[in-house]
Parts: C-alpha cells; sequence; structure tokens
C-alpha cells in the first residue's frame, strides 16, 4: 500500500580525531550476534536495536527497530476494538543508507519510532569512542527560495531550552532567551515567535539567520516546529511555510508491500535516490 514517506540528510562527523568511524561502530555492533543482543533501552519508553546491516562497496544500507513491549496499538473489528492478540513485543522500522566517502547519512524520519539522533545515541550507548556529531543536509533549492523572501513572523520551538546553542552573532538573543526562559521558569519547552504585525515592513534579515542557525545546530528530537510567514510584494503576508519539512525533508509516496525484504528495498530505494541528488 503507498504512504508517504519522509527523508532526511545528514552530514555526520567523528567528534574526536581517532575515534571510532560509524561503519567500524556498526560493524561492531552487528558482530554482537542474534538481534536480542544488540537491543538497547536509551530512554523510557525507547528500546531499538540495529535489525539489518550490509555494507555495498561504499555504502552502508541498514535498518533499526524501534522494540515495544507495551502499549500496544489496538486489533480494530466491525464489533469494536479489542486489544492487540500477540505475546511478543512489536517493532517499527527506519531505514538508513551510510555514504562513507561523503559521510552521508539518509535516514527514513519518523518521529513515532527513531530519530537520527537517537540513532547515533545508541551507537554511542554501545561502543566505547563511538562520538559523532551530525548537522542537517538543507535543501539548496528550497534555501535559495527562503533568503530571496522577506519575513513577516517567524515561529520557533525547542525543548531543551537551556541546551541551545549560539555558534553565530545572528543566533546569540535568541539562544540566550531560550536558555533564560528555560533557566528561570524549570521550562522544558520554549516556543520563540517574532512578528511585524499589521505593519507593511518586514523582520531584519539576521531573522533568517538566526532561524536557519537553531535549525542546524539544535539537535533533531529537541527541535520541535520551525516556521515563517514570508511577505509579498505589497508588503502583506504569504502562507506560513513549516520550514522543518521545506527545508530538511524529502517526501515521496512510496509502495510498501506487507513483506518485510521487499517493504524494506522500497524504502531503500528512496533513500539511494535521495542521496544520489546530493552526489
Amino acid at each position: 500500500m503507498p504512504r508517504m514517506m519522509s527523508v532526511r540528510l545528514w552530514q555526520i562527523g567523528k567528534r574526536h580525531e581517532r575515534g571510532v568511524s560509524l561503519r567500524a561502530a556498526l560493524e561492531q555492533i552487528w558482530a554482537l550476534g542474534d538481534p536480542d543482543a544488540r537491543e538497547r533501552q536509551l530512554a523510557p519508553g525507547v528500546r531499538c536495536r540495529l535489525e539489518r546491516l550490509t555494507v555495498d562497496g561504499g555504502t552502508i544500507i541498514g535498518e533499526m527497530t524501534r522494540v515495544r513491549h507495551e502499549d500496544h496499538p489496538r486489533e480494530v473489528h466491525p464489533d469494536g476494538a479489542r486489544p492487540l492478540n500477540v505475546q511478543v513485543p512489536i517493532g517499527d522500522g527506519v531505514a538508513f543508507r551510510y555514504r562513507i566517502r561523503d559521510h552521508r547519512l539518509a535516514f527514513q524520519y519518523d518521529d513515532r519510532i527513531l530519530s537520527a539522533g537517537r540513532f547515533l545515541d545508541y551507537i554511542e550507548v554501545l561502543v566505547d569512542g563511538a562520538l559523532f556529531d551530525s548537522h542537517p543536509v538543507l535543501d539548496e533549492e528550497e534555501m535559495e527560495r527562503f533568503r530571496s523572501q522577506p519575513l513577516k513572523k517567524v515561529t520557533i520551538k525547542v525543548a531543551n531550552p537551556t541546551e541551545v546553542a549560539s555558534t553565530e552573532d545572528s543566533m546569540r538573543a535568541a539562544a540566550s532567551s531560550f536558555r533564560q526562559l528555560g533557566e528561570a521558569y524549570n521550562a522544558p519547552t520554549v516556543t520563540l515567535e517574532m512578528s511585524v504585525g499589521t505593519s507593511r515592513s518586514f523582520l531584519a534579515e539576521s531573522a533568517k539567520r538566526m532561524l536557519l542557525g537553531i535549525i542546524r545546530e539544535t539537535p533533531e528530537e529537541d527541535l520541535r516546529a520551525a516556521r515563517a510567514v514570508p511577505g509579498d510584494a505589497r508588503g502583506g503576508r504569504a502562507k506560513e511555510v513549516n520550514l522543518l519539512d521545506s527545508l530538511f525533508s524529502h517526501k515521496e509516496l512510496v509502495d510498501t508491500p506487507r513483506d518485510l525484504d521487499e517493504n524494506f528495498e522500497a524504502r531503500q530505494r528512496l533513500l539511494r535516490r535521495v542521496l544520489e541528488r546530493q552526489a
């Protein structure tokens, strides 16, 4: 059955020059043996394992499974809903594809299952010295479109606001606001919104740089929303844009068969196409 699938690209780097490579770390995890031996708890309710791994020339191809021992979905019958009749854990998978030569990772994005950040956390838990940094690879065409438009309003929502980084001058005021609000009010999530209201004017260009900087530097699982309302030629408002979709994600309708192997291959074909566009 066709379903909409989203892919995000990440640039992966070792945190320490002599650290373990991503390929070596994944191969070390795979060598643990049965899938059960590769399963780890990362956080309350977040348990996962490396399900598939192959190396094809200069590409690492794999899948992660999010394991669910409880909180199962329900069976839906004509006469009503019933508990799912299974006696074993259930799970959902996300596929990934890593190009070794330029350290580029294509990761199936589904925040209900597992993020790329959690994937790297999983590797770090299992392999000593496997510490990685990741930065999103943003769509260049969408980036140019975003840069060319004046902005009437921006909204950004982050979790763990006390950890927001400020690596550029344009980010400093916003990052400081996130940190101060998080610390002062013990707020686990903070939303920052800036607008020119009904004025015909636009936000400063530095607002765009701030927004892009926070998108790049904030961990995927902490970046909850990033939206912008562009202005039109008359100073009015255009339609609001979800930047996490337009800049981050490639979306495509994919036929996903019930057979697990065929399903995995279908998702890998999309990952391959997205990576090849970034060659």
